[in-house]
């Protein structure tokens, strides 16, 4: 027997392939659910946690117990179609029984899911070793006096499909072939859609956004400062390795160019992710990835500055002190000359022209969201409401009931009009200001990106949602993946018809029209 370990998802997923047909006869698992009803539950102990009650040892699972029910007697349910390889109404002794389900995939990745303190109650017995279930059929009960309370242990993991294993590791789990339960089910919920055109694992978030070559596949550096190149279909041409920080790949004069927290700009081969020729731009010290205002490329940098490059890269153009680094930007045109706004970490909103010069700040106490008016002023989503900012730092209330914006606030504005985000609900203004529609969506967590694209709106997070919503109003697709730590999010449409998202540990390409095709 031959296995290959194959990534799937994140830096967690590497599920086991077989060359054997031990598991033809179940079938393929072509769609997944939860074992236990989600709203009615709680995870109690998370997956990679350390036990005191087992020596610090690591939890290769997740505890799930029932918020709106007792949980004794509650059906556990299979996660997929698959094969039983282990069923033991004894495994654990007075700890409950367990099972193990084998899936098999389209691609040939097979995973085990594991189900443990069980037992046979209700009616519903242990499905027989080298049986076959299907998503959703019950496997068995939780079960009564276990330790410290009844709960069902769930794990999913890559090797030993006729072990129950003692649900704790010495060594961290994502390690040793198990993987991180719930992410696993949110992900393969989505990569198993028909509009799903690919995804690439990023094991450390994306550190900036992605540049899309003209046969779309994509250049990309993570947090690591690992630069590569995933082809169209989600495979990973070449990657390399850096041995110095980066801050992002940008695209300039139809080439590729990697820019180092040196200030220094190198050119990609994106043949073979080799680096030729360079220069150093004077004084650019960069922490984070630019913005693009007035054709020069704005760079945070050390020591809570400011930097713009001018338009030939390659000397720069101003500097401003005392700018800690933002977390939203947006860039409004008053009679052809630029207006940034930019929303620091800290709440500080700060307004200034394209030349450098700060025309206004103000401190707020609350999270908001930024974008422009169709006058080009700056438009600020705060808890207190939708507000405008002049060139003389003016604060005016915004004529729309759009809400008080929560930390997940959006806006996005363009010639149809303003969309409005507060963390729960989405609405659309037209050009008169007057409310075209709203849809709860709810759940949205994290840093969100917001636009409108073919007519639609599009809402992603760095919580992993992905929605969009049609032009009258009406939800049309939504999608959820495994959530991240670090907040960057990118989307774009691209001439293929796919729509490309960074998000979630991930880059994600989704078909736009069969995302899309309930509200074509």
């Amino acid at each position: 027997m031959i296995f290959v370990r194959r990534l799937i998802f994140g830096g967690l997923f590497a599920v086991l392939a077989s060359v054997t047909h031990a598991q033809a006869d179940c079938g393929l698992a072509d769609r997944l659910d939860f074992p236990l009803e989600r709203g009615a539950t709680t995870v109690v102990q998370a997956f990679g946690v350390p036990s005191v009650r087992h020596q610090g040892r690591y939890h290769t699972g997740e505890d799930w117990v029932f918020t709106t029910a007792e949980s004794v007697g509650q059906p556990v349910r299979a996660i997929a179609t698959g094969r039983v390889s282990f069923s033991s109404p004894t495994a654990w002794g007075r700890d409950g029984g367990v099972v193990i389900v084998e899936h098999r995939f389209s691609d040939g990745t097979t995973a085990n899911s594991v189900y443990g303190h069980l037992s046979e109650a209700g009616g519903i017995a242990f499905p027989a070793r080298f049986s076959c279930v299907t998503v959703g059929q019950a496997v068995g009960t939780i079960a009564a006096g276990v330790r410290p309370a009844p709960h069902l242990h769930f794990e999913i993991r890559a090797q030993d499909p006729d072990t129950p294993g003692a649900g704790y590791t010495t060594a961290p789990p994502a390690e040793n072939g198990y993987y991180a339960p719930s992410d696993f089910i949110l992900n393969l919920q989505t990569w198993l859609r028909p509009s799903h055109a690919f995804h690439t694992p990023v094991l450390h978030g994306v550190l900036s956004a992605p540049v899309v070559l003209d046969d779309y596949s994509q250049l990309y550096l993570d947090t690591r400062y690992q630069l590569r190149r995933a082809l169209p279909d989600g495979r990973i041409l070449w990657r390399n390795r850096l041995e110095r920080p980066a801050v992002a790949v940008v695209a300039f004069q139809r080439r590729s160019w990697l820019v180092w927290g040196d200030g220094t700009y190198q050119a990609v081969d994106v043949g073979t992710g080799s680096l030729g020729e360079s220069w150093r731009v004077s004084g650019l010290q960069p922490i984070a990835e630019p913005f693009s205002a007035a054709g020069l490329r704005v760079y945070p940098t050390a020591g809570d500055t400011l930097t713009a490059v001018d338009e030939t890269q390659r000397a720069v153009a101003w500097r401003v002190a005392d700018v800690p680094p933002p977390v939203a930007v947006a860039v409004a045109e008053v009679s052809g000359n630029a207006v940034i706004g930019l929303l620091t970490a800290g709440h500080e909103v700060i307004q200034m022209a394209a030349s450098g010069v700060i025309l206004s700040r103000q401190a707020l106490r609350r999270p908001a969201a930024l974008g422009s008016s169709r006058a080009g002023d700056l438009l600020v989503y705060t808890w207190g409401g939708l507000y405008t900012v002049d060139l003389n730092g003016r604060w005016q209330p915004y004529p729309v009931e759009a809400g008080q914006a929560g930390a997940s606030a959006a806006l996005w504005r363009d010639e149809r009009g303003l969309l409005a985000f507060d963390g729960q609900t989405l609405r659309a203004f037209d050009l008169t200001n007057a409310l075209q529609w709203q849809v709860d969506v709810p759940n949205v967590r994290g840093r969100v990106s917001l636009v409108r694209l073919d007519g639609r709106a599009a809402l992603v997070s760095s919580g992993g949602q992905i929605v969009t919503v049609s032009a009258n109003g009406a939800l049309c697709n939504q999608a959820q993946v495994a959530p991240q730590r670090r907040g960057f999010v990118w989307q774009a449409l691209s001439a293929d018809g796919v729509w490309r998202i960074a998000a979630a540990n991930h880059l994600i390409g989704f078909n736009w029209l069969r995302f899309n095709q309930t509200c074509l």
